[in-house]
């Protein structure tokens, strides 16, 4: 039986174009060194054959002739159909494929070749496989090896293939999925991240389709291709299907005048969706299509201001589709993880059962509840997969223990970061110091505590969970956790924290208060947070002790983070107190024939430069996390000062 996954949005990988993804070579191809960061483009790129064909139509040039971005999506806005012959990439190499010819494939106009490689991840397609319930033969791998007679990290039967890939596209629904288009990079900023192009609605999905071979020839494997045609809904001429960013637009602007700073258009793909950006194609969760659709709508009133167009049209699309998002999304998108937490086996799968019939806005608990105690309710299969003791012990769960779990469910969270939080003993093992009441009294620190995390709760999941209703903020959420109002001050602690943490890691310790307003102000969250400098003054101590109030040199207001204020303030006692006279002088030279013996073992201090050598003048050096560690601090400058080039530039705080 097929599986059907509940919907989901698509992301799609493109590279970069310079004239607008229009199904032509490149206008200057010896210039777009972006397309480069995909190895497919970078290894079988030549520029000779591409300068020589610049400007003309994809559909007018031979098979042999068609670029290598042709197969990486870099023509899905063409207005006419594309054909290309698909080669299995084992057949000029292995035995095993010798039988596969070049499989036709025709591109209708805009649409787009959607691969989701995570998918095909041997690592990944058997938890994926279990966590979906979707048929999986491990053992058909095994034999697909054997008769390849190497190894692979993909999925190389053709009925697993095409198991995980049906299963995949089934949750992207025509007319109702979006699609975000996203480069690795484009020409407009060094920055790294994952840059949005463009978004609209999937028009169409196509078939899976099976490579060709050689008739007559034995098959010791089959195999399916991967991509799958996803027509798309944006238009050059009109908005009111989509649009794309004006990243060419920024482009011409800088030619015409040197001031213009072409980055100041640029948006990216919100952190919290770094993985569904990172596959070429995958699910997004109507959550981080929320969180896209609003950097995107961000980013063209920047882009507006910028090159003095208010893109009215795109902004109203985009605001329609967060008006549908927000009604699809619900009031517990987390549900599926929370259950995990809970401890509840293919918990995104009965979550999907569960509430695929009940409407968006219906409270689902009283459902969780009556399913497990009758599994056999939502299918024999589920008798096996839920006990009664789950069941006994979601019902006889104590008030705070259950507001928490359906606190979690409101918001968009995996299962590892709900398993953090719910389950005490994990919480504990994570080094968060707080219980069930300050979490409920404060939602905010579901992100605050976890930043440190290798994969921790992002502000803008915990902030759409406790608003989530554009026309009704925090409209549902029970008493202490509601919000009172957008300016609620645990609201603007988490908000200013995140402002600080992005500042941080631009080597800012300290933001001006105009500065921290202007950002928290233009933050892309719904509903706005209006703050002002006369809030700061009615809320100042609410945001104790996270956030610490600091003075400029000018006298003006700001705030740090207060692990920035610890840090500086255990650096200043410790070169204080290291640097107060002893009652011996040291020169350059006796400081290198003594003092490393007498301030650290011989050995650690040879073992440590040995490390790491100056690239200017060859003299060793010490890696800021070795020298934290191993040095004291004056020891730690003297030793940088050995390496005269790197002395200002090297020495941590």
């Amino acid at each position: 039986m097929p599986t059907n996954l509940p919907l989901r949005h698509l992301s799609i990988r493109v590279p970069w174009h310079d004239a607008g993804w229009n199904g032509t070579i490149c206008t200057d191809p010896a210039n777009n060194a972006s397309c480069l960061r995909l190895p497919n483009i970078h290894d079988r790129r030549e520029n000779a054959v591409e300068i020589e064909l610049r400007g003309r139509r994809i559909d007018e040039l031979q098979s042999a002739q068609l670029p290598p971005c042709i197969a990486e999506r870099a023509s899905f806005m063409a207005s006419f159909p594309i054909t290309r012959h698909v080669r299995h990439p084992y057949q000029a190499t292995s035995d095993a494929h010798r039988h596969y010819r070049p499989t036709l494939v025709e591109i209708p106009p805009f649409s787009a070749e959607a691969v989701p490689f995570r998918w095909m991840r041997r690592d990944d397609a058997a938890s994926l496989a279990d966590d979906f319930d979707i048929v999986y033969r491990d053992e058909a791998e095994e034999e697909a090896r054997q008769a390849m007679g190497f190894e692979s990290a993909w999925v190389q039967d053709r009925e697993n293939q095409s198991n995980l890939l049906d299963a995949f596209f089934s949750a992207v629904e025509p007319e109702r999925s979006l699609a975000f288009f996203y480069a690795k990079e484009v020409p407009h900023t060094e920055r790294r991240g994952r840059v949005l192009v463009g978004v609209g609605r999937v028009a169409g999905c196509g078939q899976g389709i099976e490579y060709e071979y050689e008739p007559e020839a034995e098959r010791p494997t089959r195999s399916m291709i991967w991509e799958r045609i996803v027509s798309h809904s944006i238009r050059p001429a009109d908005n009111g299907g989509g649009f794309l960013l004006p990243y060419h637009a920024a482009l011409e602007r800088a030619a015409e005048n040197p001031d213009f700073n072409p980055e100041d258009v640029v948006v990216f793909a919100p952190d919290e969706a770094f993985e569904q950006f990172s596959y070429a194609s995958e699910h997004l969760t109507h959550d981080q299509a929320i969180a896209s659709l609003l950097a995107m709508v961000e980013g063209l009133q920047r882009g507006g201001a910028a090159l003095g167009d208010k893109f009215d049209e795109q902004i109203r699309w985009a605001q329609a589709r967060l008006g549908q998002l927000w009604k699809l999304r619900g009031p517990f998108p987390g549900l599926g993880s929370a259950l995990a937490a809970l401890g509840v086996d293919h918990s995104d799968l009965l979550a999907y059962r569960i509430t695929e019939s009940l409407p968006a806005a219906q409270d689902p608990w009283p459902a969780v509840q009556a399913a497990l105690d009758n599994p056999a309710s939502l299918g024999p299969e589920w008798v096996r997969r839920v006990g009664p003791t789950i069941a006994r012990k979601l019902a006889d769960l104590p008030a705070e223990r259950r507001a928490l779990l359906h606190l979690i469910a409101r918001l968009d969270v995996s299962s590892e970061q709900a398993e953090r939080f719910f389950v005490r003993e994990s919480r504990s093992k994570a080094g968060i110091d707080i219980d069930d009441a300050d979490l409920l009294h404060n939602p905010y620190l579901l992100y605050e505590v976890d930043r440190a995390s290798v994969n921790p709760i992002s502000v803008n999941s915990v902030d759409r969970g406790l608003f989530s209703s554009s026309s009704n903020p925090s409209s549902g959420l029970p008493e202490p956790s509601a919000m009172s109002e957008p300016q609620d001050p645990r609201r603007v602690r988490a908000l200013s924290v995140a402002v600080l943490e992005e500042a941080a890691t631009g080597g800012h310790t300290v933001v001006p208060q105009d500065d921290l307003v202007r950002a928290v102000r233009e933050m892309a969250v719904t509903p706005p947070c209006p703050i002002d400098g006369d809030l700061f003054s009615v809320v100042g101590d609410d945001l104790q002790p996270v956030v610490q109030q600091a003075q400029l040199d000018d006298g003006a207001p700001g705030f740090q983070l207060d692990r920035l204020r610890m840090a500086r303030d255990n650096i200043r006692s410790e070169v204080l107190k290291r640097s107060r006279p002893t009652g011996r002088t040291y020169s350059m030279s006796s400081w290198r024939d003594s003092s490393r013996a007498e301030r650290f073992p011989q050995t650690k201090w040879r073992a440590a430069h040995a490390k790491r050598r100056s690239p200017h003048c060859g003299n060793s050096l010490l890696p800021d996390s070795q020298c934290s560690s191993a040095l004291p601090v004056l020891a730690r400058r003297r030793c940088w000062q050995r390496c005269a080039c790197t002395w200002l530039g090297a020495v941590p705080g």
